[in-house]
């Protein structure tokens, strides 16, 4: 009679042990990102006019519902425009700024106004 043949559980160690190092590479670079996009976003100003339109759509079985979102904004009298997808709520002037890189206002994003712009 032959001895069943044991799992190689090294390897399974190995396998899992590359799965978390991706997976923590992964969120590491999502927060380094994050972080390189706030700093260099470091000047502010508020929304100029928003729009918002409600729209669903399908994720595998579930039927997900929010908003899209068309901004401007204003920066030494030039108009700039963005867009912006929020799931469950809508962007209103109190409550949202707009954080741009000083030498290209082009480069932005719409922050809660809680959020210090050019500080992650």
């Amino acid at each position: 009679m032959n001895p069943r043949p044991r799992p190689n559980r090294r390897l399974g160690l190995i396998v899992l042990g590359v799965v978390v190092l991706v997976i923590g590479l992964s969120i590491g670079y999502a927060l380094m990102s994050y972080h390189r996009d706030l700093t260099r976003r470091s000047a502010e100003t508020g929304l100029t006019d928003v729009e918002a339109t409600a729209t669903s759509w399908r994720s595998g079985r579930q039927r997900r519902s929010g908003y899209d979102h068309q901004y401007t904004f204003e920066v030494d009298g030039r108009t700039y425009e963005g867009s912006a997808n929020r799931r469950t709520y809508r962007i209103t002037f109190d409550a949202f700024k707009v954080c741009y890189d000083p030498d290209d206002p082009a480069d932005h994003a719409v922050y809660r106004d809680d959020v210090t712009c050019g500080q992650p």
